[in-house]
């Protein structure tokens, strides 16, 4: 099993290219947003709670974050996985760091999507007229800039320091051209 991770700022393109990567290269693509979207539109109470975090720009309990993506590589842990939106922070990230101790995993590798700030709420901004997404105004964005600044982006310090490997992109640019980067340095 491999593993790989795609990280990057909100806007950068992360599930586009976990999409094409997972088509390109047979991974499974697990998003822990996507699956925290679908709770929410179930209307459970914890979909509701889920909802009023991700509406504030606020990220779920770590708790939560870990115990689906666990749950997840471990039904899959005879697949490649693509995870995308986990860890997001140093405690998801020693979190991980157990998962994949507990379960053997060794090959890990982390694609670093590059984008600027000004590209990002470029991005988001017509990504929620088009998805009509709700979390995704400019006064949100620029709190879910901020969270990625303050806490997730140390997360590529600490896994580095932890010896995963970390391909950095430039994630501005045509979709296509980022695909033939990521699959010319992920080979």
């Amino acid at each position: 099993m491999n593993i790989l991770i795609i990280f990057g700022p909100p806007g950068s393109g992360k599930g586009t290219q976990s999409k094409l990567i997972s088509k390109n290269l047979n991974y499974l693509h697990f998003s822990t947003g996507e699956q925290l979207r679908a709770e929410v539109s179930k209307g459970t109470e914890l979909g509701k709670e889920i909802d009023s975090l991700i509406s504030k720009g606020k990220f779920v309990p770590n708790e939560l974050s870990t115990e689906i993506t666990r749950n997840f590589i471990i039904l899959n842990k005879e697949k490649n996985i693509l995870l995308d939106g986990f860890p997001r922070n140093l405690k998801q990230a020693e979190n991980l760091l157990e998962i994949l101790k507990e379960l053997k995993i060794e090959d890990t590798k982390i694609i670093n999507l590059e984008v600027n700030d000004n590209e990002i709420i470029k991005r988001l901004l017509l990504r929620a007229k088009i998805e009509n997404r709700k979390d995704d105004n400019e006064e949100t964005i620029k709190e879910r800039i901020k969270i990625y600044h303050n806490e997730t982006k140390k997360v590529l310090d600490f896994l580095k320091e932890k010896d995963m490997k970390i391909i950095n992109v430039n994630g501005e640019g045509d979709i296509q051209e980022i695909q033939k980067e990521i699959l010319k340095k992920i080979r």
